[in-house]
């Protein structure tokens, strides 16, 4: 594969493997390259504001099937010069001098950045700055204009920070000149407080920011602004965007966003908002939640939203009184509504965030309330089988409930505490932890995996594996002990979840592992703790790992880290994809150096990725077998990136191009499915066949 543009391509050792494999069986074997695409870096200008920012902090990538990336960006003030000086508020402000070149001489003026500010009060304030705990940034305040400036006041600080104080004149506009005293360049604060007279307004901007490629495609073209804290809604032109929270992201290109909405008394925070921005940028206020809770309950009523690909949202408010998917409103509380199929009276309490499939189909976990129900049986999981538009009434059905006897298990053996993140599919089938109770069961045996991908009319619960049986692939006597909360399934119904391990030869060095059920009933372990890392020095192993995410093609990401020779702090962390065929490819390491440019190498320090659903538009792995993910490098900068692991010709991503990626192609383009979009156009056409043909016959090497 060859790298874009904006790509960087590391080569995988897990060539070496397939190489192998792919001469026994006469097929040409994929490229196990991995090109990774940088969709951001710290210290770089963000495009297309009219005041001077770059990027200091990112969190939350999500991705879609077409590659394209949501990323929430912290900004900072970051002009030059005078002329382009950038707005600061009371409160604090985020500033940074990396990108700053030496200015005209005088106080402040090696690395320096501009900034304006305007007094809301005649009163004394204080100007603090920081660049980092070694840098000793200076400070001065100017009145006038950038050509007739008069210097107020001035400041060389230490290491760490300077600050300085002047009086200032109610609505009078101060330049303000941040610049660093022995030359260093890095990223901090300037707080600007009033320490005389009635306080003014606090700052309108946290600089927080939701960013995506989705205008121009991955890799295309430059990030557009999606929404940005401070700015004026489009929904209530006296109010505008505080806290931007939580978001997803789906293949319409469409954003869901929790944030707070201020306005329109100064500084009152009035609103928790759900909205939504489609991929013309337009945004729509869905949900609004005041922010007067009673006592103990956060003001963040308003929680994480799911998205499906049609824009369906499902979410739960964070004190569990209200479950809103499609047209329908499930209630909970004092006045909950009823839970269907438990006995009348009997009514749902505290629910919790339901999982939602690509479609739109939701299952959730709720507690209850109602005469006969105690600690035994006061849980429950539902779930709504049929896709999006729902009827306003929904088609609820009880799935499991504490108390209740364990299907396939002894009759005395009933089911017990149930994990709060079920997962559902577009084939309406569920699966989830619960442990159970009864005679004989214990803490080594009581962990079951639950799952009604069989189908029936109802479909049958079925325990898909269980604590104190034997781990499947692993040697005699290695026994589940546990396994996580967070059950990954695809629509295949395949399910991928972490265990942990018990048995004779278990220890703190080799019981946890990622195991995978597919649907076709076999089951193997993806990764086991204590065994050797792919594609690495000989006895280097896995340490440990992150709940996986399984994407609907059959690949498994995860994060792990690492023990053995060589293997320190710097170096013990890795980003993995397996394929469907249990190849297992290293995407990233730390203390991996990243050539972004032929002059700019940078090592990784760490790296972040989240195990958020597939389905619900928290993803950081997409059905096309992409990767993003968030680095964190030697020198404190950090950036965001995408990364392919396969050639354009490996369809199915077996890694071998042979046959079966020509037919799992061509079923894909006259099924119409999104994943024969080869050339990511937004649609299914003519030109996706020639393209896929070109590339299959040029193979991959």
């Amino acid at each position: 594969m060859k790298p874009n543009s904006r790509g960087t391509k590391l080569r995988g050792a897990v060539g070496l493997l397939i190489v192998a494999a792919g001469a026994a069986l006469g097929c040409s074997v994929a490229a196990a390259d991995v090109t990774v695409r940088t969709v951001a870096l710290s210290g770089t200008y963000a495009p297309g504001l009219t005041n001077v920012s770059t990027f200091e902090f990112f969190s939350e990538p999500r991705i879609n099937t077409d590659g394209e990336v949501l990323f929430w960006a912290r900004l900072a003030n970051s002009a030059d010069d005078c002329s382009g000086a950038t707005p600061v508020y009371p409160g604090v402000n985020i500033i940074s001098n990396l990108r700053a070149t030496d200015g005209p001489s005088g106080c402040s003026d090696l690395r320096d950045i501009w900034v304006r500010f305007s007094a809301p009060a005649s009163a004394a304030f204080s100007v603090t700055a920081t660049l980092g705990a070694t840098q000793a940034p200076s400070v001065s305040v100017y009145s006038g204009t950038c050509s007739t400036l008069t210097q107020v006041s001035c400041v060389n600080g230490v290491p760490g920070h300077a600050q300085l104080s002047f009086s200032g004149t109610l609505n009078t506009e101060y330049l303000i000149r941040v610049g660093s005293f022995n030359g260093l360049a890095g990223a901090g604060t300037l707080q600007i407080m009033q320490s005389s007279g009635p306080p003014g307004p606090l700052n309108p901007r946290d600089e927080g920011s939701l960013w995506s490629d989705r205008a121009t495609g991955p890799g295309a073209g430059p990030l557009s602004l999606i929404l940005r804290e401070g700015d004026t809604t489009a929904f209530d032109a006296t109010a505008y965007h505080g806290s931007l929270a939580f978001a997803a992201f789906n293949d319409d290109a469409t954003v869901a966003v929790t944030g707070s909405v201020v306005g329109p008394t100064p500084n009152q925070i009035t609103l928790a908002s759900l909205f939504t921005s489609d991929a013309s940028g337009a945004v729509t206020l869905l949900q609004n939640e005041a922010l007067a809770p009673p006592p103990g309950v956060d003001r963040w009523t308003l929680p994480p939203p799911s998205l499906g690909r049609g824009g369906q949202i499902a979410y739960s408010l964070l004190d569990g009184t209200r479950l809103v998917y499609g047209r329908v409103t499930i209630t909970g509380g004092t006045t909950g509504s009823p839970a269907p199929g438990t006995p009348a009276g009997t009514t749902f309490l505290f629910i919790d965030q339901p999982g939602q499939s690509s479609d739109g189909r939701v299952a959730f976990r709720s507690t209850l309330a109602g005469a006969g129900v105690d600690s035994t049986n006061n849980s429950g999981l539902w779930a709504d089988r049929a896709a999006s538009p729902h009827a306003p009434a929904g088609a609820v059905e009880l799935v499991a409930r504490a108390g209740a006897p364990a299907p396939g298990m002894p009759a005395d053996v009933t089911l017990a505490a149930m994990a709060i993140e079920p997962t559902i599919n577009n084939a309406g089938r569920v699966a989830f932890w619960a442990s159970i109770a009864g005679p004989g069961i214990d803490a080594t045996n009581n962990a079951v995996l639950w799952t009604d991908r069989a189908g029936g009319a109802p479909p049958a619960l079925l325990a898909l594996a269980r604590a104190g049986d034997h781990a499947h692939g692993a040697p005699d006597g290695v026994l589940f002990r546990s396994f996580s909360r967070r059950v990954a399934m695809n629509d295949h119904s395949d399910i991928a979840v972490l265990a942990q391990l018990a048995g004779a030869t278990i220890t703190a060095q080799n019981n946890s592992g990622i195991w995978l059920f597919s649907s076709d009933g076999l089951s193997r372990a993806v990764a086991t703790e204590g065994s050797q890392a792919t594609g690495l020095l000989a006895g280097v192993v896995f340490s440990s790992f992150s709940d996986p995410v399984l994407s609907e093609r059959g690949e498994i990401a995860f994060l792990a880290r690492l023990r053995g020779p060589g293997i320190t702090q710097s170096n013990n962390q890795a980003l993995f994809v397996v394929s469907p065929t249990g190849l297992a490819s290293t995407i990233v390491r730390s203390g991996d150096t990243l050539m972004l440019s032929p002059v700019d190498v940078r090592t990784v320090r760490e790296i972040l990725f989240g195990s958020g659903a597939v389905s619900s538009g928290r993803a950081q792995l997409n059905d096309a077998g992409t990767v993003v993910f968030q680095l964190f490098f030697a020198d404190n900068t950090s950036g965001i990136f995408a990364a392919d692991r396969t050639c354009a010709a490996d369809f199915n991503h077996d890694t071998l191009v042979n046959s079966q990626d020509f037919l799992d192609f061509i079923g894909a383009f006259f099924a119409g499915l999104p994943g024969a979009d080869f050339n990511r156009s937004g649609a299914v056409n003519s030109q996706d066949l020639f393209d896929f043909l070109s590339a299959f016959f040029a193979g991959c090497g």
